[in-house]
């Protein structure tokens, strides 16, 4: 792929880019152009798997005539909306400054838990060099930046999506202009499993029974780019008997640092118990407690857990579940 490690060449490239997008920033303004093609589906999940390739000076093979749909989207404001699990070619980055972004604005579905997207930019025509950059549509802050200096190669990334949220997606020549050159973008949606979603706070906590472990998602979403506290906590409350009682979280993600706390119905903490290493479980055990309505916080400590990154698959936190029981 050929993504960049070397600082000092990453730093003359973002350098250039910056240059040259201030040049053209008015032609881009006012360019027309086009776009935005579906591709045929091909296979179960809606998509298609293309690979749009050439030797026509970058093009790939895609007339340009072919792909008006969506323009003009050169600007965040004119975002064409696309849908997940659909593959669509486009052309970007003509020779005379003009057409150099692509916008698109996805909508996450309403699943109560969220999800995760994985955005791909592939079949990248002979003489393209794709930068992918993923923003949020509430606040317009970055996600993720995905960008490669060998041409033809793809970028990608994921995000976590809130439900009905919308984020931008963006597609443009890596550091400028550069010879017009066809992709194909993807968006892959999947759904958060975890049936006790909305819990991110004690008046939504979620009831469970003693001595019955459930499943739960660490993962966290929301519809701007950072997280606040509150959207990686996951409320749980159960009825304790007067005595001793223990709170395990296993089976944490490999990437996970978990921290569970033990709250009384008048909010009082009563027991906390945090890892510094990640996988690694966490254990409360309470003693001299009254009986009543108990709450179990359990989140990421020492802060939020990742929510997107470029050229990455989503981690275990993302994919994977961990396990809390209360036992009395």
């Amino acid at each position: 792929m050929g993504y960049f490690t070397n600082n000092s060449k990453e730093s003359l490239l973002k350098s250039a880019r910056t240059i040259l997008g201030s040049s053209v920033l008015v032609t881009v303004l006012l360019a027309a152009g086009c776009h935005l093609t579906p591709l045929p589906a091909t296979d179960g999940d809606g998509g298609a798997d293309a690979a749009v390739t050439g030797s026509d000076g970058g093009d790939g093979g895609v007339d340009p005539a072919t792909c008006d749909m969506g323009e003009p989207n050169d600007t965040r404001e004119q975002s064409t909306a696309i849908d997940l699990d659909h593959s669509y070619a486009g052309c970007v980055s003509a020779n005379d400054g003009t057409d150099l972004l692509d916008f698109y604005e996805l909508t996450a579905p309403m699943d109560a838990a969220g999800g995760y997207v994985e955005v791909t930019v592939s079949g990248v025509g002979t003489q393209g060099l794709a930068e992918l950059i993923v923003t949020s549509s509430t606040d317009n802050d970055v996600l993720f930046d995905a960008y490669t200096t060998v041409n033809g190669a793809s970028v990608k990334g994921w995000l976590t999506v809130a439900p009905g949220a919308k984020y931008r997606v963006r597609v443009s020549r890596f550091a400028g202009a550069g010879p017009r050159f066809a992709y194909s973008l993807d968006a892959k949606y999947t759904k958060i499993s975890d049936t006790f979603e909305p819990n991110n706070g004690k008046a939504d906590a979620k009831p469970i029974s003693l001595n019955m472990p459930i499943q739960a998602s660490a993962a966290a979403v929301s519809p701007s780019t950072a997280l606040a506290g509150a959207d990686a906590e996951d409320w749980f409350k159960v009825t304790l008997a007067a005595g001793n009682a223990t709170v395990k979280l296993s089976n944490s993600p490999s990437d996970h640092l978990c921290d569970v706390e033990l709250i009384d119905d008048s909010g009082q903490r009563v027991g906390e118990n945090y890892t510094t290493t990640n996988g690694a479980n966490c254990q409360i055990d309470a003693t001299a407690l009254v009986g009543g309505t108990y709450y179990v916080n359990a989140h990421t400590f020492a802060g939020v857990p990742v929510r997107a990154a470029p050229n990455a698959a989503p981690p275990a936190l993302i994919t994977a579940q961990y396990t809390l029981v209360v036992m009395q």
